[in-house]
C-alpha cells in the first residue's frame, strides 16, 4: 500500500472517529483515572527544587528545636493536603523530631489528628513528649493576632491543649517561651498563613515553609526567590514527590498518576479530534471532486 494510501485511509478513519459518541470519551477518561486504584504503579517521581525545600529544612532540624504544624486543610482539599500532610508528619516521626499542631479551622482537626496517631503508633512516639495537639484555637479572622500573640509567647497563649493540659506543663514545651525555639513553622492549607513570614521568620528567625492547593502556589513562588521560606509542597505533585522522598507512595502518588492517565487522554483525544477535522475536509474535498 502506497504512501498516499495509507494517508486517506489514517484521513478517513479519523473523519469516522469525528462523529464518536461523547458518551465513550467519558467512560474512557474513567477507565483512563481508575486504573491506579486497580493497578499499582510507582514511576520515578523526582521531588522539584520546592519539595527538596521543605524536606530539608526539616532533615537539618538541630536537636532541642520544635517544629511548629498549622494544617488547614479539610474536605475541600483533602485530594491535595492530605498526602502532603502525611509525608510531612512521617518525616518528624521518623526523625524523632519534636513538633507542636494547632490549627485555625475547626474542620480541620477530624482529618489531620488520624494521621498523627497512626504514625505516633507506628514510631512509638510520646504525646506530650514528642509532640502535642492544640486543636482548634484560633478563629479565621484572627490569625494575624494569633500568630503574633504565640510568636511572643507560645505556652501563654495556648493555654491548654486538647485534653486540657496546661502547655507549660507539657515536657515537650518544658522551657519554651517564644518562637525563637522553633526551629521551623510550616502551614499546610488550600492558601497559607503568610503572617508566618511576618511574625515569626522576621523577627524571630524561624524558618518558614508551606503546603498548598496548586491552584494558589503561583503566589507564593516570590517568597522562595526572596528567602522568606524554605520551600513549597505544591499541590497533589508535592505531595506525591514527599511520599516518594520518604518511601511511602500512597494517595498522593496515586492521585498523580490517575491526573497523568487523564492527561494523556485528553491529548490523545486533542490529536484524534484534529486528525478527524481534516479527515473531514478531506472527504468534502474528494466529494466536490467526484
Amino acid at each position: 500500500m502506497g504512501l498516499q494510501r495509507r494517508l486517506q485511509l489514517v484521513l478517513a478513519m479519523a473523519s469516522a472517529a469525528g462523529d464518536l459518541d461523547r458518551r465513550w470519551l467519558y467512560t474512557a477518561l474513567f477507565v483512563a483515572v481508575a486504573i491506579p486504584v486497580f493497578v499499582k504503579m510507582r514511576p520515578p517521581i523526582p521531588p522539584s527544587r520546592d519539595t527538596l525545600g521543605v524536606y530539608r529544612a526539616i532533615q537539618a532540624t538541630p536537636p532541642g528545636r520544635l517544629v511548629m504544624l498549622q494544617p488547614t486543610w479539610d474536605a475541600g482539599t483533602v485530594g491535595e493536603c492530605r498526602a502532603q500532610f502525611r509525608g510531612i508528619v512521617t518525616h518528624l516521626m521518623r526523625n524523632g523530631i519534636p513538633f507542636v499542631v494547632w490549627t485555625s479551622n475547626p474542620s480541620s482537626p477530624p482529618f489531620y489528628q488520624p494521621i498523627i496517631e497512626e504514625a505516633a503508633t507506628r514510631f512509638h512516639r510520646r504525646y506530650g513528649v514528642e509532640w502535642a495537639d492544640f486543636g482548634y484555637k484560633v478563629p479565621g479572622d484572627q490569625v494575624a493576632f494569633a500568630v503574633q500573640s504565640m510568636a511572643r509567647d507560645f505556652p501563654q497563649y495556648m493555654r491548654t491543649d486538647i485534653h486540657g493540659t496546661p502547655a507549660a506543663d507539657l515536657p515537650l514545651l518544658r522551657g519554651v517561651r517564644d518562637a525563637g525555639a522553633f526551629w521551623l513553622a510550616i502551614s499546610i492549607g488550600y492558601n497559607p498563613t503568610p503572617e508566618f513570614i511576618q511574625f515569626m521568620e522576621a523577627v524571630y528567625g524561624t524558618r518558614v515553609a508551606f503546603a498548598a492547593a496548586a491552584i494558589n502556589s503561583s503566589t507564593l513562588y516570590s517568597y522562595i526567590d526572596s528567602g522568606q521560606i524554605t520551600g513549597i509542597l505544591v499541590g497533589a505533585r508535592g505531595g506525591a514527590e514527599y511520599e516518594m522522598l520518604m518511601g511511602i507512595p500512597g494517595q498522593g502518588v496515586d492521585i498523580i498518576i490517575a491526573q497523568s492517565f487523564g492527561h494523556l487522554l485528553i491529548i490523545l483525544a486533542v490529536l484524534l479530534g484534529n486528525l478527524a477535522l481534516l479527515g473531514q475536509r478531506y472527504s468534502r474535498a474528494r466529494s466536490r471532486e467526484e
